[in-house]
Parts: C-alpha cells; structure tokens; sequence
C-alpha cells in the first residue's frame, strides 16, 4: 500500500471532522438538495490535503438503499457520507478513480430518512497528472442511485408468495399483511431457496426498529409472533422484510410462507428419499452434511449410522455458557451443484471440550416434528488407525469461502498428511489440505473413502497454511456403544 496513502486512511474520518469545522466543505444557506437517480457534474480543487466537493440529499421513507456512484474522474476520488451536522456515517477510501459507495436501512452503518452530505474529496497534498497536463481540478460525475421497495404485495394467512432477490432490488423484498382482532399468530416460513435469506417484520411502519427478526444461517428462517408472546402480536398492519445480508449481488428465488398459527405448516419439512449410492466416494460425498446452527454458526458433520448419528466438532455446535446449541439443523447435498438442502433437526447426544468432538442423532424433520418413516442414511466407514506422514487425504465440506452466493455448495479438497500434533488426549495430524472456515467437522478421508478424521482448527494462514485434523479413532468408546458401532 501507498505509505502516503495509508497514513490518510487512518486519518480520514478525524480530518473530515476538522475541516468542517473550519468550513471548508460548509454549504450555503439555503442551499438545494440535489435530485436522487440523476447524474450531477461536479468538480474537486487541488491543494493541499481533503479538498472536496460537498453536495446535500434527501432520503425519503420509501428509498431503501442508495448507492453513490462516481465516473469521469481523472484521478483518486473518494467519498464520505455523512449528517449535515458532520458525523461520519460510512465512506470509501480504495485506490479506484471512480468509487462507489453502497448503503441500505440494514446494517450498521444504515441510512435512514433524512437529509445527509456527501463529500468528494481528493486526499493528496500534491496535484495529479492527467494525459500529462498536471491539473488544479478533478471533474466527475455522481448519480445517487436508490432502491424503492414499495410493499405493493400484501399477503394473508395461507399465502404461499414466490419472490425474486437481486442487486437491483438491493437483495431484498417487503410485503405487508393485515392482521385481524381475530387472529392470534402470524407465522412465516422461508422455503425453496438455497441462499441465506433472513426476515424482519415491523409494526405499523419500516421507521423504527424490526419487532422481530431472525437472521440465523439457515436458508428455511422461521418467525412468529403469537397475541401472548414478547414481543406480542397486535391488530393492524405489519410490514415484513425479505433480505439477503451476506451477497450483494447473487440473484435468488424463494417462497414466503404466510399462517396464523403458531406451529409451521404440514406441507414444509418433508423428507424425500434419501439415496444410497453403491460407490463409496459418492456415499463420502452425501454422507457429509452441513451443520447449522441458531446462534453459534455452524460447520460440518459426518454420518456414522444409518439411523442418523453423526460426529462434528464441539465448537461448531456449542452455545452459550459452554452448552449445547439448542436448536441444530442439518442439510444433505442431494444435489452437488447448489447448497444442501436442509432436512432434520438434531440432538447433541454427547460432547468432549478437550477432544472438540460432539455427537448429534437426527430426532425431527427440519422443524422439530418426528419423521413418518425409520432413516436409512448413507454414512462413513470408520478408519480408526492413524494415518502416516506423506498419506493423501480427501476433505469434503461446507466452507463458507466456497460460493458466491450466501451459502455454498458441498467442496472436495485434497492433500496429505504433513505431519503430527501432541496433545493431552493423544495425537492429531496436520495437513497442507485447503480448510476454511465452515469446514470444521467434516471429513477427512482416505483412498478408500473412509473417514480417518474431522479438520478441527486452520494455522499459520499468513505463512502458508496448515490445519489440524482430529483421528477418528479418538473419539470415546462410549459413543460408539451408544451408536452400537462396537457390536
């Protein structure tokens, strides 16, 4: 980086305090408020640190998100939201010419409705050269583009509404609904999607704070509001909130389920067929599933019975106070080209802090509720001998690195076994294996598809990484007769 350049970075949101102050991006009295989705010319003087170009906006009540968008400019420009009063609210300081700037009613920071300043400023204290010719000015262009998600569609009790996120629409979607003097739940359910989409509903308006939210890592978000719940349900209108908050740009389609009862509807959570393929690296592959929890995140996990016992990694699954996440989901890739689908809830049967092993049991399809018919899952052989230096190694999971979307899809890797790790419980391996994030207790398997062990912990990242792989053949003996593995 530019050691001029980052110096004024660090400095950035302090000099804008200070030369506001001394007026120098001060505006005139009465002055107007440039028009939203229209292109302003402008112009930055050159001359010393933070000269600029300030313009003011109105944010209306039906302007969701707005992105500030530069072109034509003929050197590095950045720029600083803010209130009038001079409070930073977010800025963009990269090394393009033409920046831009995107920021919604989500999030922190957010736009609300109201007036701001926006600020174009040049940070360097010598002028540019453009084609040569050293200039005393930069000219632009700015658009403030908005989003305007007016809730025209207005949903009832027993609507199933199919809806379409993408970056046009600022990755999000709103409806209205009316709730009755006789009604005593609203209830809705995300289905049919494979992104991870999160739902907010407000009262009465879209101005204060959501009543509700839930913004888990599941792609099926569930809330309710019931009339002797906390927050309660009340009579009037509410405005719901359909989002993606990871991906800015990856279109999705969902469907919001709408009910007034309290319990999730029969015909969300069924189970289809689970295959089981002869071939024991397409087995490997389904037998890895994603983990996903309420509050913690989450990772991966390995299948180890038919009847739907798996191992994962303790941290993936545990909660607060050093206790089990209550609410554990989990998802199959039944098909590899998108994200797995999400199928059952678990228990966390049993768990060791200092191996970092949990054991889970598929108890409920996706929604708690017991399944109609006995599982007959794929699942993994155990390898419980340790593998030795120079061994290549497969690994499947669920990185969080490994999509453009907000989830991703199953991931293989490969290495080898690069060397070994004591510990008070005995010996871990090391690999050169691609771990991410997400990938924490899934498998790590050999030539012949069998489960040797679950990628644990990734080091040295800034040197060339390693991760530490957990022997399957340590996890306790106990588990496996609660599995009836020792048979």
């Amino acid at each position: 980086m530019n050691k001029q350049k980052r110096v004024v970075r660090v400095c950035l949101v302090l000099a804008i305090l200070l030369v506001a102050a001394n007026g120098a991006f001060a505006q005139k009295a009465g002055m107007s408020f440039i028009d939203l989705d229209t292109e302003i010319e402008g112009t930055v003087p050159v001359g010393g640190y933070y000269q600029g170009a300030s313009f003011n906006v109105q944010i209306p009540s039906d302007v969701f998100a707005i992105t500030i968008r530069l072109s034509g400019a003929q050197a590095d420009l950045d720029i600083v939201l803010s209130t009038l009063s001079g409070d930073t609210i977010d800025y963009s300081d990269e090394f393009d010419y033409n920046e831009e700037l995107s920021i919604s009613r989500m999030g922190d920071p957010r736009i609300y409705t109201g007036q701001f300043k926006i600020e174009i400023t040049y940070q360097y204290n010598s002028a540019p050269t453009y084609d040569g010719v050293q200039l005393d000015e930069i000219p632009f262009t700015m658009v403030v583009e908005t989003v305007r998600l007016n809730p025209s569609n207005s949903v009832s009790a027993g609507d199933r509404v199919d809806g379409h996120l993408s970056a046009s629409t600022a990755m999000a979607a709103v409806y209205t609904t009316e709730v009755s003097d006789d009604q005593d739940a609203l209830r809705l359910d995300i289905s049919n999607t494979f992104a991870d989409l999160d739902l907010f509903i407000y009262q009465g308006d879209m101005e204060d704070n959501a009543v509700l939210g839930a913004e888990t890592l599941r792609s099926t978000e569930q809330a309710v509001l019931t009339r002797d719940g906390s927050p309660a349900l009340v009579s009037g209108t509410y405005y719901i909130l359909v989002i993606d908050q990871i991906s800015a740009d990856h279109p999705v389609d969902f469907t919001l389920n709408v009910s007034d009862s309290a319990d999730p509807p029969s015909y969300l959570g069924r189970v289809p067929v689970i295959p089981r393929p002869s071939d024991p690296f397409q087995r490997a592959l389904l037998a890895t599933v994603e983990v996903v929890t309420e509050n913690s995140g989450g990772g991966s996990g390995c299948l180890l019975t038919a009847d739907g016992y798996l191992v994962t990694n303790w941290h993936v699954v545990a909660g607060a106070d050093d206790q089990p996440d209550p609410y554990v989901t989990v998802a199959l890739s039944l098909d590899h080209t998108i994200p797995p689908t999400e199928l059952f809830h678990v228990d966390v049967v049993a768990f060791d802090e200092e191996l970092d092993l949990a054991l889970l049991h598929i108890t409920g399809d996706r929604y708690g509720r017991p399944l109609r018919r006995a599982l007959n899952l794929p699942h993994f052989e155990i390898q419980p001998e340790l593998v030795s230096i120079g061994d290549e190694l497969l690994f499947i999971g669920y990185p969080w690195v490994g999509g453009t979307g907000s989830r991703s899809s199953v991931t293989l890797t490969r290495g080898i076994v690069a060397g070994y790790q004591h510990n008070e419980f005995g010996t871990s391996f090391k690999t050169d294996g691609e771990i991410n994030s997400g990938n924490s207790g899934g498998a790590a398997i050999d030539s012949q598809y069998r489960l040797v062990g679950i990628p644990s912990s990734v080091v040295g990242e800034d040197a060339g990484q390693l991760a530490y792989v957990i022997p399957i053949g340590v996890m306790p003996e106990v588990w496996l007769d609660i599995m009836g593995l020792n048979d």
